[in-house]
């Protein structure tokens, strides 16, 4: 028996479509043609209106951080909640369950929970099992609301404060599971030798072995201070080279190659969207990236120490990896272009100062059950539930 599962997603950056990608990629290699998944960005394909929000959301990411926490606040007032979880249940959205007739609904984004699962179960009945996977590192100020329906029969986190959060939300204990973060399938490979490291960055990105390589990030939205973070470190060219990621913004590496030719005696590696995460992360002796989960994840997972970019302010959801991850001494933050490059002269004049952040990501324990274990175990609860089904 094939099992259908939609799994609610939002462009609001790049990492709730990752996460969503993630849970397909995972589920389809365990359970094969068993499994059909469908991916649906509801906000963009069912309201123009919606759609709009996205992409301001978006604009603000890019360009005003700090703005954000209007639009956040505006969001999370009760008032406007009650009223977004009748008003924006669209008739396409209904219209989609009725079609596909989902056994299993997955919200990868918190403002698909409200509402959203209501309106799956008054269609379909009780047997469509509703499931909240939520990203986030903590509560409190810059966790939304919106993450706990209390009507959702399943909770899905990945840290012990986003448990309680949930708690205190009102979700009941017994429906919260916990994992380790949930990643791309790619992610989950043997990692490179010390021999495949050198190889990779002589034969893929054409840099040195034997120095500091710092890897600059952007993210889905674009967000990115590449040359201003460049021009800073060119005093420590000697020591250090720099890996530039511009993703799918073609201006930015034409911006990013050009500076790089008439400053070449910083050596440096400009690098448009790549599937190729997990051996840069491991290459790199850090990252400086914002605080997104998906990012910060990746990071973690191949113990890349984090330099959370803040530059034109920190969005109020970001705030949550870094109230996680500062105390444990696994990240700093910089809202300076100087600021990164006291950081790295201190770690190059004083390596034992670098030690003690890797150390950090040593210690740091994950939760015990990976998400690839938690996806396999609800998908065989979903599916017993469809057998059970079909002997009443």
């Amino acid at each position: 028996m094939k099992t259908k599962i939609l799994i609610l997603t939002a462009s609001g950056g790049s990492a709730h479509n990752l996460t969503a990608l993630a849970f397909q990629q995972i589920a389809t290699k365990q359970f094969g043609d068993t499994v059909v998944i469908r991916i649906e960005d509801i906000f963009a394909n069912s309201h123009s209106f919606t759609h709009q929000i996205i992409q301001f959301y978006n604009w603000i990411h890019r360009h005003a951080p700090w703005f954000h926490h209007i639009y956040f606040n505006i969001f999370e007032f009760p008032a406007l909640m009650r009223w977004g979880t009748q008003t924006f249940v669209s008739d396409y959205y209904k219209n989609l369950v009725r079609d596909y007739q989902p056994d299993l609904i997955l919200s990868v984004f918190g403002s698909l929970n409200r509402g959203y699962f209501e309106a799956a179960k008054d269609l379909l009945g009780k047997q469509v099992v509703c499931v909240t996977l939520c990203p986030e590192y903590a509560g409190d100020y810059g966790f939304s609301v919106n993450w706990v329906n209390t009507n959702a029969d399943l909770f899905w986190c990945h840290t012990e404060a986003v448990k309680q959060q949930a708690i205190k939300l009102g979700m009941s204990p017994k429906k919260i599971q916990l994992s380790s973060q949930l990643l791309r399938e790619n992610f989950y490979q043997d990692p490179l030798t010390e021999q495949g490291k050198k190889q990779f960055l002589q034969d893929e990105l054409n840099l040195d072995t034997h120095k500091f390589t710092l890897l600059l990030s952007t993210n889905g939205a674009g967000s990115q201070n590449h040359i201003d973070f460049l021009k800073v470190l060119l005093p420590l060219a000697e020591k250090l080279q720099v890996i530039v990621l511009c993703g799918k913004n073609l201006y930015a590496h034409k911006k990013m190659s050009q500076w790089c030719k008439t400053h070449p005696q910083l050596k440096t590696s400009v690098l448009s969207f790549t599937e190729k995460m997990p051996q840069l992360l491991q290459v790199s002796q850090a990252n400086v990236q914002r605080p997104g989960f998906m990012m910060t994840a990746e990071s973690v997972y191949w113990r890349c120490p984090m330099i959370f970019n803040g530059m034109g302010g920190i969005m109020p959801q970001e705030s949550l990896a870094i109230r996680y991850f500062l105390p444990q001494k696994m990240a700093m933050i910089i809202t300076r272009p100087q600021q990164l490059f006291s950081i790295i002269k201190n770690w190059l004049d004083f390596p034992e100062k670098y030690e003690i952040i890797c150390q950090a990501y040593h210690d740091y324990q994950s939760y015990p059950l990976t998400g690839q274990q938690q996806i396999q175990r609800l998908i065989e609860q979903v599916k017993a539930s469809q057998y059970s089904l079909i002997e009443k």
